[in-house]
């Protein structure tokens, strides 16, 4: 089901092209979880692939799309997470929130940034600088210039000292950056594709591209 827009107006249609879900709103986000986030005279909410409303349309502030069951609500500077019947589960109390990863939700207070788990509870205190949603089974956080892997317990899993940590783990690798050069460390920490290439992508299906010597990758 793909949005589309008419008159300045949005709904959904199918593969076929035929109208599902009038178009009658003035801005649409796409499904996520069986849902998608509408809004309408400056109000949002959402509706199910019938078109039917199951959150009302009664939130003036930011609202996230869903992941993992919760989405992020914004009200007076301040974010929690409403879950699907559009009841508030973690109170608004966040100067920022980032969606539900692996359980676990990036969150920040006081300038401060940790993880909260579906409960509201702080699993991993808020006492870095900067965090980044768990994958695979770590995250990558920065605390005084200083970047590390560590896992859902809180306990550092691979101390770093690169220059630039990136994205974080795919298909067990990740990318890591040292004096303008780049390369990819395994779970353990161990540089297992050297750092000599000027610019790589993540890893996708067991490749990654790369770029040396600044040679620019052919146009497809």
């Amino acid at each position: 089901m793909e949005n589309t827009e008419q008159n300045d107006k949005y709904g959904f249609v199918d593969r076929t092209g035929e109208p599902v879900i009038p178009l009658e709103y003035d801005g649409v986000m796409p499904f996520r979880e069986g849902l998608a986030r509408v809004s309408r005279n400056g109000k949002r909410g959402f509706i199910d692939k019938t078109g039917e409303v199951v959150i009302p349309l009664v939130y003036h502030y930011r609202v996230r799309s869903f992941h993992e069951g919760l989405a992020g609500l914004e009200q007076n500077g301040k974010w929690g997470f409403i879950d699907k019947t559009g009841k508030v589960v973690i109170p608004l109390v966040y100067d920022r929130v980032d969606d539900f990863r692996e359980g676990l939700a990036q969150a920040k207070q006081n300038g401060k940034e940790g993880f909260i788990d579906k409960t509201g509870k702080v699993v991993i205190p808020l006492v870095y600088d900067c965090v980044y949603s768990f994958k695979e089974g770590l995250a990558i956080v920065e605390q005084n210039l200083k970047w590390e892997f560590i896992d859902k317990t809180g306990e550092t899993v691979i101390p770093l000292m690169y220059d630039v940590v990136w994205v974080g783990l795919s298909e067990g690798l990740a990318i890591v950056g040292q004096n303008d050069k780049w390369g990819f460390i395994d779970r353990t920490g161990e540089a297992v594709i050297p750092l000599v290439y000027d610019g790589v992508e993540s890893f996708s299906e067991g490749l990654a591209a790369v770029i040396q010597n600044d040679n620019p990758p052919v146009n497809a």
